[in-house]
């Protein structure tokens, strides 16, 4: 999710893939999902960045 507030700074917000594995237990995919959380890292830091 990503939205903006009434003083103008933006703002990224997402659950870790990592929180849903164990929230629902899916455990035997923890390579996927680590990588998935990698991205989604990089992905919103750029684009936060200034």
């Amino acid at each position: 999710m990503a939205w903006q507030d009434a003083q103008g700074r933006r703002w990224i917000g997402y659950t870790d893939p990592r929180k849903l594995v164990a929230r629902y237990g899916a455990r035997d995919r923890a390579e996927v999902v680590n990588k998935i959380a990698g991205a989604l890292a990089q992905l919103t830091s750029k684009a936060a960045a200034p």
